[in-house]
């Protein structure tokens, strides 16, 4: 194999592999968490804690391979993703700012979970919670939105 070949089977070979990695990127950005490509529910309801554990404070929880904050906003207790709708990084809440914050691209939410400001363009992804008793459940799989 000559020189010229030999660097054209690289370039090919590394063009096919970002191509790849783009599509699979693209993928997840576009995916809501806790589902699926093909749409259904990667968990079902699952218990996160006692209710009373849950105060105005965002609480991390997990949730499958994604986390989830739990917390109370007007009374009412609401589940956010912790992932930016921008690139899907982890955001944090910012107790100072009283917004979440992603510290990838800078995109700021407020406490109910809508965009403030920056690269993202729409809201976190609302989960769905469920209470039974003194336990609070978590989202049956499915984003509320």
């Amino acid at each position: 194999m000559g020189r010229r070949d030999f660097l054209n089977l690289l370039i090919g070979s590394a063009m096919l592999a970002w191509g790849g990695l783009t599509t699979a990127a693209l993928v997840k950005v576009v995916t809501p968490p806790a589902r699926r490509l093909d749409g259904s529910a990667k968990l079902e309801w699952l218990e996160v804690g006692p209710i009373s554990t849950f105060s105005e404070t965002p609480k991390p929880v997990a949730y499958g391979d994604e986390t989830v904050y739990v917390y109370r906003l007007n009374g009412k207790l609401v589940a956010n993703s912790a992932t930016c709708p921008h690139v899907r990084c982890v955001v944090r809440w910012d107790q100072a700012k009283s917004a979440f914050r992603c510290p990838c691209h800078a995109s700021a939410f407020d406490k109910a979970g809508k965009r403030l400001y920056g690269p993202a363009t729409r809201d976190l992804w609302a989960q769905r919670l469920r209470v039974q008793g003194d336990k609070v459940l978590l989202g049956g799989g499915t984003p509320a939105v």
